[in-house]
């Protein structure tokens, strides 16, 4: 019972954390837009979640004209989310993109995104069940970080939010040791 009160209380507090800048604009105009990666389906396509996202972050980025970063994995670990998101790109003229494909999980976008690429400040773009842990992440890791939230799937939410309450375990115990990811190169 102790057990569960403690990994309560892990979860609730880096997903509470940083509830402010959420579905707030970021005050610092030289932030960069980072779109982060997500399930690329057997084909090879963009699941409507990671296609959600891309579209938002594309968006964001014609409304402010600046380029997106996109973080994710470019195939070394699992199916290639950079091709996917490059692909949805393509719609939107105009839109720059930097690709940053050596990640495996959201606490190496925020590790690589300060210790390699040394970026001060982002703007996420996920949806809502996903933007808590990885606020939490980046700021915690030392960047000024808001976030921008994408619309969801139709379906498979609610076993997202499953999964992301219980990475968000991990997450609190990747900040507390000290996390080095396996890519720490450009």
């Amino acid at each position: 019972l102790c057990c569960c009160f403690v990994m309560t209380g892990m979860i609730g507090s880096g997903r509470t954390k940083y509830a402010e800048k959420r579905h707030t604009p970021h005050p610092e105009p030289e932030a960069q837009i980072m779109i982060l990666g997500g399930k690329v389906e057997s084909d090879g396509s963009a699941s409507v979640f990671l296609e959600n996202r891309v579209r938002s972050g594309a968006l964001l980025a014609q409304e402010q004209e600046k380029a997106v970063w996109l973080s994710g994995d470019s195939g070394w670990k699992r199916k290639n989310e950079m091709a996917a998101m490059a692909e949805i790109l393509e719609d939107f003229e105009g839109v720059d993109y930097i690709v940053d494909g050596k990640v495996g999980r959201t606490v190496d976008s925020c590790w690589r995104a300060k210790h390699v690429h040394n970026l001060s400040s982002l703007i996420l773009i996920t949806q809502k069940f996903h933007m808590p842990r990885a606020l939490y992440l980046c700021n915690e890791m030392g960047i000024d970080t808001y976030g921008v939230v994408a619309k969801n799937a139709r379906s498979g939410v609610f076993r997202a939010l499953v999964r992301d309450y219980l990475a968000s375990m991990l997450a609190w115990k990747d900040i507390q040791f000290d996390y080095q990811p396996v890519h720490t190169d450009l």
